[in-house]
């Protein structure tokens, strides 16, 4: 299930103003915290940069057969990977547990902003990072760097279904299309479709009482009472 197209850029925008931190101290509070955020091995490859929507996500596996070997190939064109593609989407890449690959590079995320992706979160590798960084109006989050092609050694075998990604606190995390994923300088979360609006509006009202604080400490106030005042102990 995914939000519809003219709730997203609202949606991502709310989302976008508010630190990670905040949304993960609301998502302990209902008892998500330990299936919300990816392992913090993942970085944006542009710090700085925030990200928010809805996840479409693309599922490898590990094959050394190269694309004419492939019997069907679950991919038939390129243009596959992006056609299911909505606008505001969050490109989600299960690397298959590899780390030697680039499984995302600059040419996929040219043509999936295209199709109106506005990111990508990679459990896993990139290459071409110069490239990515270079492309406007796109963020990418990813473990690592490097030059191995994929060709030969992984393959994508689905696309927009649920995907499983390493969780920081150990195990995995069951990100499904339509989830919404949030992602900043210091995580990246996901955040349950159906719980969506739910968590981002009492986000919202945590961060109003987080920027009360930082007014009331910024004026020198005694900390220990600010601390009380707004339960923040």
């Amino acid at each position: 299930m995914k939000t519809a197209p003219a709730a997203v850029e609202v949606m991502a925008s709310r989302f976008e103003r508010i630190p990670t931190p905040t949304i993960f101290d609301v998502m302990d509070s209902l008892g998500l915290g330990e299936t919300c955020c990816l392992s913090l091995d993942i970085r944006p490859l542009i710090p700085g940069r925030t990200l928010a929507g809805p996840a479409y996500t693309v599922r490898w596996v590990r094959d050394t057969r190269h694309t004419d070997d492939w019997n069907p190939p679950e991919i038939k064109r390129i243009s596959n990977l992006f056609d299911q593609i909505t606008s505001g989407d969050v490109v989600m890449v299960d690397g298959a547990g590899d780390r030697m690959c680039g499984h995302w590079g600059e040419m996929l995320s040219m043509m999936a902003r295209n199709y109106g992706a506005r990111g990508v979160v990679v459990d896993g590798g990139t290459r071409d990072s110069r490239g990515i960084k270079r492309i406007e109006d796109w963020s990418a989050w990813a473990r690592y760097t490097g030059p191995v092609e994929s060709m030969g050694r992984l393959r994508i075998h689905e696309l927009d279904v649920p995907v499983s990604l390493a969780a920081a606190r150990g195990g995995f995390i069951q990100v499904r299309p339509g989830d919404w994923i949030v992602a900043d300088d210091d995580a990246v979360l996901v955040v349950p479709y159906e719980r969506t609006e739910e968590i981002l509006s009492a986000a919202e009202e945590l961060e109003d009482v987080e920027e009360q604080v930082r007014v009331a400490l910024l004026a020198r106030e005694d900390v220990d009472e600010v601390f009380r005042r707004f339960r923040r102990l």
